[in-house]
Formats: C-alpha cells, structure tokens, sequence
C-alpha cells in the first residue's frame, strides 16, 4: 500500500503523499477566502433579528431565509441603490473603452519601436492623478467625467501587454 501511495510516474510527479499536504494547504486558503462571501451571501437573506441573534451558517436548518431584505433595497430605496451602480457601469465602460482604444494604439507603437519607460511616464502617471483629484476638488468638476482619467494609467499597462502579443503575433512583417 505504501509503494502505491508513493509512487511516481516520471521523475517530475508528484506522489499522492507529497501532493496531499500541498492541496490541504490550498483547500484550506480557498475555505479561508471564499466563506467571507458565503457569509454576505448568506447574511443578505436574514432577517434583521436573525442578524442580531448571532452566527447562523446553514440556511433551512439554522435559519429560515427571506428575500425581506433584497425587496427592502430594489423595491423600495431603488432610487439610492440602482443610482451608484448605473455610475459605476458608465464610468467602467468609458473608461475601458478610452483604455483600449488609446492601449492599442500604444501597443502597436511598441511592436514597432523600442520603449523603455522614463522617469517622465510615472511623473505623468502622478500628475494625472493629482490633476483629478483638483478638478473635483477645486474646480468642481462632475467627478463621474474626471474619474475616468485617473483609471486610464492603471489600465494602460495591462493593455499593452496584450495587444502588444496581439500585434506581434499577427503583424509579423
């Protein structure tokens, strides 16, 4: 039984006894990361006095669930609920939209010509932040339209990266 459970096919395997603490681990950090979303999960279909009793982990068994609360948010305050996300969906669709159409033009230009990144790019990058944050500040500006552009540089490299493979993968010339 030990030989089997020991027992590697080629050199670079792993046996069931070396991988059994690994995937512990793993399953372990998995349990650790997912169960705070499981628990909002779960809180948001408890009762106010559920909430307040204590830990109740096991719907129909520990407590009887109810939509009371998600009625209470989309039914009646829809206003102040529906309003942040439909000016989350704006902003994260301008702002990807700005990204890629600005990042691919980068990326092509860096399959074409050498770059390497100056101290005048990460100055730019902290200009355009602090830039933002004045004109909402300062200048009262509609802070839906300026916050698009403190997005954009964080966006920026990811992009290029993948239109830079893009590019030279299908622009060989």
């Amino acid at each position: 039984m030990w030989k089997i459970l020991n027992k590697k096919k080629k050199y670079d395997d792993v046996s069931y006894l070396e991988g059994f603490p690994i995937y512990f681990i793993l399953a372990l950090w998995a349990f650790i990361c997912l169960f705070p979303i499981y628990w909002v999960f779960i809180t948001s279909f408890k009762e106010a006095y559920v909430v307040n009793d204590g830990p109740f982990y096991i719907p129909f068994v520990d407590f009887q669930p109810s939509l009371h609360a998600w009625e209470f948010v989309l039914m009646q305050e829809s206003v102040n609920t529906l309003r942040p996300f439909y000016n989350t969906i704006i902003i994260s669709i301008v702002s990807a939209l700005i990204t890629v159409f600005i990042g691919s033009m980068a990326g092509y230009a860096l399959v074409r010509i050498s770059y390497r990144p100056k101290i005048a790019s990460i100055f730019f990058f902290l200009l355009l932040l602090a830039l933002s944050v004045y004109l909402v500040a300062k200048l009262k500006l509609d802070w839906r339209i300026v916050v698009v552009f403190p997005f954009l540089p964080f966006n920026f490299p990811h992009l290029q990266g993948i239109t830079n493979i893009l590019f030279n993968r299908h622009m060989r010339i």
